[in-house]
């Protein structure tokens, strides 16, 4: 799930105080084209490359800040 600071500050027994700063998520997809596709109006903070480590990846910036890599492992 994905929260603001604010909704999670605001939950019972939050968590105030939190240091804020930019996330840097890794999610593996199934279909990184299409993922691409809904991505398009985000800011590309990494352009598509393949790894060693055989994924072809990509990443973003949301609107927040946070730090989005997209990756697909056995894509041809």
């Amino acid at each position: 799930m994905y929260q603001t600071y604010a909704s999670v500050e605001n939950e019972p027994g939050g968590h105030r105080g939190i240091v804020k700063g930019p996330t840097l998520l890794y999610v593996e997809v199934e279909n990184l084209e299409e993922t691409k596709r809904l991505t398009s109006g985000y800011e590309i903070a990494m352009a598509e490359r393949t790894t060693f480590y055989g994924a072809k990846e990509f990443g973003v910036r949301e609107p927040e800040g946070h730090l989005i890599t997209f990756a697909q492992f056995g894509a041809t």
